[in-house]
């Protein structure tokens, strides 16, 4: 799938969301500690009013 900004589902086309779902199995079964993102900077901007579920995408995220 090549890089570009995904604004709604509709952006995106058949072949793409199974390039997804292949991309997203391949992290489901790694054992361990991922290392794709170290040295990276996590940016979360949060809209919703939900403190607890900000607190989980946070949590998430430094994970």
């Amino acid at each position: 799938m090549k890089l570009r900004h995904i604004i709604s589902s509709l952006d995106l086309k058949r072949e793409d969301y199974f390039s997804i779902f292949e991309y997203a199995d391949k992290f489901a079964n790694v054992k361990g500690k991922l290392t794709h993102l170290e040295g990276k900077v996590l940016a979360l901007a949060f809209f919703e009013p939900s403190t607890r579920t900000a607190q989980s995408f946070q949590t998430a995220g430094i994970k």
